[in-house]
């Protein structure tokens, strides 16, 4: 059972970065499904009160760092709440490990948007709605993508620790 219940992380994260690129918003039900997804695979799989806490409590800090950058308007509500339900699949083993992806993943697209923006060919290669918005220079990053690949990345690490691979 908890094999699929693995699978909310992946799928989530997926579903949100499909949202961001498409209509630049995260549904609120997504972050919702990842908390109450995390748990349901932290009781399958037999985790104790205090390491479910404990994971809980590292998401709540993300999301306090989150608001202030919010306030900051360095990212998104959507993709602060986004971080944090995730953040509790991670835990803080692997916390560090996890930001430093959703940067570097960050980075790479913000430089790619940057770059082919500066473009005038790509904005005439696909003429949906949602394409000519993404290359927009007055369009911000979908950085649920970001967020995504960063949970990826380390999505085999996690699964290692908790004795899957």
């Amino acid at each position: 059972m908890s094999a699929y219940i693995e699978l909310i992380f992946p799928v989530t994260l997926l579903a949100a970065a499909t949202s961001d690129i498409v209509r630049y918003e995260i549904p609120n039900g997504l972050p919702i499904a990842l908390l109450v997804g995390f748990l349901a695979y932290a009781l399958a799989s037999d985790r104790s009160v205090i390491d479910i806490g404990a994971s809980l409590a590292c998401g709540f800090l993300v999301l306090a760092v989150g608001a202030t950058l919010f306030r900051l308007n360095w990212l998104g509500g959507g993709d602060v709440k986004l971080l944090a339900a995730a953040t509790p699949w991670v835990g803080w083993a692997e916390l560090p490990a996890f930001m430093i992806w959703v940067a570097i993943w960050g980075g790479a697209l913000a430089l790619v948007l940057l770059i082919g923006r500066r473009l005038d060919w790509v904005n005439s290669v696909i003429s949906m709605k949602w394409w000519r918005r993404l290359w927009s220079n007055d369009s911000g990053i979908p950085y649920a993508v970001a967020i995504c690949a960063g949970g990826l990345s380390i999505m085999g690490d996690i699964m290692k620790s908790e004795g899957i691979w």
